[in-house]
């Protein structure tokens, strides 16, 4: 137990500490109202091998498996941030006709990287989490309460599925990708 240490600048991570970043162009504000995140889990499922006598002995598995990457969304009132992911939704199910429809020059990407940046107690980028070509899966209820007593903001999941995760400690682009900035 002795060459256990801890360093001076050992902190722990304050959970509001957070910041999303998507294409600004098309989910700024599904960027600037969302209050929590869910950071999805990963699996690698072990290949069973038997033996005789032994029964079967876990392998390493060959592929990862990752679990959804969850956000609630604060609901604005003019439900902008909510019409954003269901519009994104809806081009994913019907893009061809949504496409004509638009009167933008160019498609709007199907696929977005999302970016959350783990602050310091200062405020800063420490770790970003970049999930790779993330989609929309769900957009979640929205409860209308009229019993409600007190001032309670309402919020809305959303729930994307993405091809994989990276990490990278420290700020490395000043918090936001040049590809995200305005």
């Amino acid at each position: 137990m002795s060459n256990l240490t801890c360093g001076e600048d050992f902190n722990f991570f304050q959970p509001t500490g957070f910041r999303v970043v998507i294409n600004s162009k098309y989910y700024k504000n599904l960027q600037f109202f969302t209050t929590r995140i869910t950071h999805p889990g990963a699996q690698n499922s072990a290949n069973e091998t038997s033996f005789r006598r032994i029964g079967s002995v876990p392998m390493p598995g060959n592929t990862m498996t990752y679990s959804e990457l969850s956000m609630d969304v604060l609901l604005d009132a003019d439900f902008v941030a909510y019409q954003e992911m269901y519009d994104w939704m809806l081009r994913l199910v019907n893009e061809e006709q949504i496409a004509e429809q638009s009167d933008e020059p160019h498609r709007i990407p199907t696929f977005a990287d999302i970016h959350i940046h783990a602050l310091t107690a200062h405020n800063n980028p420490n770790i970003t989490f970049k999930y790779i070509d993330s989609i929309p899966v769900s957009v979640g209820d929205i409860q209308f309460d009229a019993q409600n007593q007190g001032v309670d903001f309402v919020t809305f999941p959303v729930t994307f599925r993405f091809s994989y995760f990276t990490f990278v400690k420290g700020n490395n682009s000043g918090g936001v990708p040049r590809e995200y900035r305005d």
